[in-house]
């Protein structure tokens, strides 16, 4: 024992010494041990993120990618669905307004006619096929610009030697032959506010309008009336050949002398 002392005493610094490198030692070691797991712990948490960051970043772009699908698409459909609205306006614009028009009396065909707004009366005349040889065009302004519901009427020369009234036009009387039902003839008889035909001033198109007269008998009326005068009673145009007892029935409830 007091040799281990004597040791001891005379070595003591160096014991020291090295105990004192042992401690360095054990804190340098514990340090360092201490640090690389920190920088483990550190790495995994880098190795994590890396590893995860691909996954979110193809999360991104995957729920990205439609987000700007749908944002193109839908700015490529709002321009259609704003330029449907313009193109129907285009073709109602590129649509001509159409009206409808009466042609009678000494034309080729008496018919109604469907025609482009702002038509006139030639071009409604040359649509139902032109005028009849005995068509009489002295009161007829050609250039009348026609309106929906225009009706035009066309005398034949032994209409007018009758003195049969011709409608005045929708104008005020600038376009004789056209009548309108906004704006009709001053001439009209007062038996046809009723809704009576006056066989003294009917024209060969509005005895057309009763039961059992065409075009053949109206003009026999009016040869008549021409030849004896206005007719004192309505029974009277049993006188016209070829209206007898029985075609004066059917008309006798819508004819009148007055």
């Amino acid at each position: 024992m007091e040799r281990l002392l004597r040791a001891f005493a005379r070595n003591y610094k160096l014991y020291a010494k090295i105990l004192a490198a042992l401690v360095l030692f054990s804190c340098a070691l514990g340090l360092y041990l201490h640090r690389s797991a920190g920088g483990a712990e550190a790495g995994e948490i880098l190795i994590t993120d890396a590893a995860d960051s691909p996954e979110g970043g193809e999360t991104i772009g995957a729920s990205s990618a439609p987000a700007e699908n749908a944002a193109a698409d839908a700015a490529k459909t709002e321009p259609a669905e704003a330029s449907a609205p313009d193109a129907e306006a285009s073709e109602a614009e590129a649509a001509p307004e159409m009206i409808v028009v009466d042609v009678g009396g000494a034309v080729q065909n008496r018919t109604v006619l469907v025609l482009p707004a702002g038509s006139r009366v030639y071009e409604a005349l040359e649509a139902a096929g032109g005028l009849l040889a005995q068509a009489d065009m002295r009161e007829i302004n050609r250039a009348t610009v026609l309106r929906d519901g225009d009706r035009i009427y066309i005398p034949s020369k032994e209409e007018s030697a009758a003195k049969t009234t011709v409608p005045q036009s929708a104008g005020g009387g600038a376009g004789a032959g056209v009548t309108n039902a906004d704006t009709p003839s001053g001439n009209v008889a007062a038996g046809e506010a009723t809704g009576l035909v006056n066989i003294n001033t009917a024209d060969s198109a509005e005895l057309q309008s009763l039961s059992g007269v065409g075009p053949s008998t109206a003009q026999k009326i009016l040869d008549y009336r021409a030849a004896h005068g206005r007719f004192a009673r309505a029974e009277d145009i049993k006188n016209v050949s070829g209206i007898g007892d029985k075609t004066f029935e059917k008309l006798k409830d819508r004819i009148t002398v007055d």
